[in-house]
């Protein structure tokens, strides 16, 4: 059962890391 939670935190920071990149990215873009 641990190794499900160390599954999900992993994927709910992959998720954040994702997201905060592509807002980051946006926000790139629409500087220009």
């Amino acid at each position: 059962m641990q190794t499900f939670y160390i599954f999900l935190a992993v994927m709910a920071l992959l998720a954040v890391v994702v997201f905060f990149g592509l807002y980051r990215v946006d926000a790139g873009y629409g500087k220009f």
